[in-house]
């Protein structure tokens, strides 16, 4: 798309088949699961100037779920539920004084149908109650980032970023920092050391199965990494 634009089409898909059929020895239940993933979407690159980039994609994802579990009473567990996301995002990359600055943003609409029957049973662990649940979630969840990263000082390159999100179905508001640290020791030695706080959203099964799931805090992990790399001139 001229000659300082690019545009790019986007496309996976994927199944996956499980069966387990009922012995006398190990296996108890017949289980018969089939997952359904694609994602479709475009891309658009524009090279604004020799020092800024930027790309904008929209992005459709559809996931099918259906398992059926039975055992010598009939039916255990039953799902039929869809989850689509709507995806945008949009990030820049600018490089700055030596260095680069990357900026973005992200909005994405969930759009989700779980119908899932569990049979009240005595397990191992205990008694497990009924469910029968027909459930539609829609929402949408915002976020938006920036990360710089210097240039080289003696060797070292230090890298700090931020990432902050709100998801409305939950209310829950997150900010998670983070930072890299990578030294060229010598011309074929690096070593790189990265932290920071993640944040993940409980899956909208989660947030399905019992709106009081819908109070707890996001999932948070501390993060710690620590490499060294030798015979390569550069350690990503």
């Amino acid at each position: 798309v001229g000659g300082r634009s690019q545009l790019t089409l986007l496309g996976v898909a994927g199944t996956d088949h499980i069966v387990f059929k009922r012995d006398e020895e190990s296996i108890s239940e017949d289980i018969d699961s089939r997952d359904r993933q694609a994602t479709v979407g475009v891309n658009w690159r524009v090279l604004w100037n020799p020092k800024a980039v930027s790309h904008f994609t929209l992005s459709q994802t559809y996931n099918r779920y259906s398992a059926d579990v039975e055992d010598d009473e009939g039916l255990l567990f039953r799902n039929r539920s869809t989850e689509r996301w709507l995806t945008w995002t949009g990030d820049l990359l600018r490089k700055v004084g030596g260095g680069e600055v990357s900026v973005g943003v992200e909005a994405r609409h969930p759009d989700a149908r779980h119908e899932v029957f569990q049979r009240s049973e005595v397990g191992p662990w205990g008694y497990r109650d009924s469910l029968s649940l027909d459930e539609r979630v829609r929402s949408f969840k915002v976020g938006a980032f920036l990360e710089y990263r210097s240039p080289s000082l003696h060797g070292l390159t230090v890298n700090p970023g931020v990432r902050v999100d709100h998801f409305a179905l939950t209310g829950n508001r997150t900010v998670s920092p983070r930072l890299t640290l990578r030294y060229q020791t010598t011309p074929s030695t690096a070593l790189k050391a990265a932290g920071g706080l993640y944040h993940q959203s409980i899956p909208l099964i989660g947030l399905s199965v019992s709106r009081d799931n819908r109070t707890l805090p996001d999932v948070e992990a501390v993060h710690a990494i620590e490499q060294m790399g030798r015979g390569v001139s550069r350690l990503e």
